[in-house]
């Protein structure tokens, strides 16, 4: 079972990046024989589709769709595409996906449905508390989940952590109109159930899977 991996946060050791590490676990976990390739979209130089209208050529009619940008991140896209899941961890900046991640979903869907259903799951961070990611974040990436579903046949997953913690050395900064040692407290005492939640819905995605198959 192939299973791509996007991490769509510019930081590979902090809050999405653990997330999607242990929902990479739980996956494997289960003792299915597994190939994960990971991805970290800020690893390349890439722009969101041109608009090119290539991937409608007439010429490609009954090939496989994909985007025919030859650029760093096409192989990584052919691979997205042929794979058997998607996971796909974004920080929520400005209540929305990073910019990075959403260009990488541009190109990934902009070229047409998948030639299977792929199932995929979103792993969120952000540092607003649940109420307001409800109020007024929720609305803006259902619009990307649905077009998930779409195109690649399967409504996604979702795997939440609100108000996370950012940064250390918090005497270095200027002063945050969050209340720091609040997130601190709350990254000792949630972070860990946060990571259990990512675990244990790595062993329900792939079971998901297994349904699908039967």
């Amino acid at each position: 079972m192939k299973i791509v991996v996007i991490n769509g946060s510019p930081r590979k050791k902090w809050n999405t990046s653990r997330l999607l590490e242990s929902f990479a676990e739980g996956m494997k976990s289960t003792g299915e024989e597994l190939e994960i390739k990971n991805i970290n979209v800020y690893d390349y130089n890439f722009t969101g589709c041109k608009s090119c209208f290539a991937c409608k050529l007439k010429k490609f009619e009954g090939e496989t769709p994909e985007c025919r940008v030859k650029d760093e991140i096409h192989d990584l896209l052919v691979d997205a595409r042929n794979a058997d899941a998607i996971v796909i961890g974004s920080p929520i900046y400005f209540c929305d996906l990073s910019a990075q991640v959403k260009a990488f979903i541009e190109r990934l869907m902009y070229p047409g449905k998948s030639a299977k259903p792929i199932p995929s799951v979103f792993v969120y961070t952000s540092n607003a508390p649940e109420d307001a990611f409800e109020k007024y974040i929720e609305a803006s990436v259902s619009i990307i989940e649905k077009y998930m579903e779409g195109n690649f046949g399967v409504y996604p997953d979702k795997i939440y952590a609100y108000d996370t913690y950012q940064r250390d050395n918090e005497e270095i900064y200027k002063k945050s109109s969050h209340d720091m040692s609040y997130k601190k407290i709350r990254k000792e005492t949630q972070f860990p159930i946060d990571l259990k939640n990512a675990y244990d819905g790595g062993i329900r995605f792939i079971n998901k899977i297994k349904e699908m198959e039967i």
